[in-house]
């Protein structure tokens, strides 16, 4: 593999191994987060008064939602929310890097056999 095609293939690597960066798209309403989210789900919600407060969602509608905070039911309005953010599966950015790893590793494999190393051995 030539060097050119080298460098080709590990930029396509790396978009692809951060293209699900490129996919978190920022609600800017309850309206647009509702989609997104599921009831039970753990989220952090962010008040403009700066207390951050961690529960499940129980229900969101348009301008509202109701939040299971420590066993208690928390009505959130939409006017007095700051941030909510979901956190994502640890899988996820696992799967990531396995993905990325294996495929940056077998590119190196492949260079070092070009110059006659097997994992920085040499022959």
């Amino acid at each position: 593999m030539d060097r050119s095609r080298c460098r080709r293939l590990m930029i396509v690597i790396c978009v692809i191994a951060t293209g699900g960066c490129a996919q978190h798209r920022i609600a800017t309403s309850f309206a647009e987060l509702a989609p997104r989210v599921k009831t039970g789900q753990t989220m952090y919600v962010t008040t403009f008064s700066g207390d951050v407060h961690k529960g499940t969602l129980e229900t969101m509608s348009a301008g509202k939602a109701r939040v299971n905070i420590s066993g208690a039911t928390m009505q959130i309005s939409e006017h007095e929310t700051a941030q909510i953010a979901v956190p994502e599966p640890l899988w996820q950015g696992a799967a990531f890097g396995a993905v990325t790893g294996a495929a940056l590793g077998g590119l190196a494999q492949q260079r070092g056999e070009a110059y006659g190393c097997v994992l920085g051995a040499l022959r």
